[in-house]
């Protein structure tokens, strides 16, 4: 382009423009126009590859964003075991005391089949065999109260 820009300001500068027919300066006008087009199209195009990896870049995360996502998580994680300890206790606890209250069941109904023959044996034998007997039932019944309470309190939680 610069070439025939200087051809033509070479043609026009010795006044030879009379030989120059007039449609080559509209047909060179409108070529010029079609590169420049062109060119335009190929920049737009470009542009918007490079906007299109700027986003993309945007959209990744920061060595800083990294490192205060894995701090969120680490706590996260602790926050989570801490709740399943304490479950675990719970259920420890829980499991704990069944098995001392079985093991006293046990201990009361072999004291029972031990002593039992002897306490039919007379009055005396039964009325306190029958009082026993009603205090292992006060006894279980507030044990079972006390275990409805928790169990109300656990649900409300």
């Amino acid at each position: 382009m610069e070439v025939e820009v200087s051809d033509l300001e070479g043609k026009l500068a010795t006044g030879s423009d009379s030989n120059m027919p007039p449609n080559s300066l509209d047909d060179s006008l409108n070529r010029s126009l079609e590169e420049l087009n062109l060119a335009k199209r190929e920049l737009t195009a470009r542009l918007r590859a490079i906007v299109s990896i700027k986003r993309q870049l945007d959209n990744a995360p920061s060595q800083s964003e990294l490192i205060q996502y894995e701090h969120r998580f680490s706590e996260l994680s602790a926050h989570i075991q801490l709740q399943q300890t304490r479950k675990l206790y719970a259920t420890y606890n829980a499991l704990l005391e069944i098995k001392d209250l079985i093991l006293k069941e046990t201990s009361l109904l072999n004291s029972i089949n031990s002593q039992f023959q002897d306490a039919i044996a007379g009055p005396i034998g039964r009325m306190k065999l029958l009082e026993s007997m009603e205090g292992i039932v006060k006894g279980r019944q507030q044990k079972l109260d006390k275990a409805q309470i928790g169990l109300q309190e656990e649900l409300k939680i």
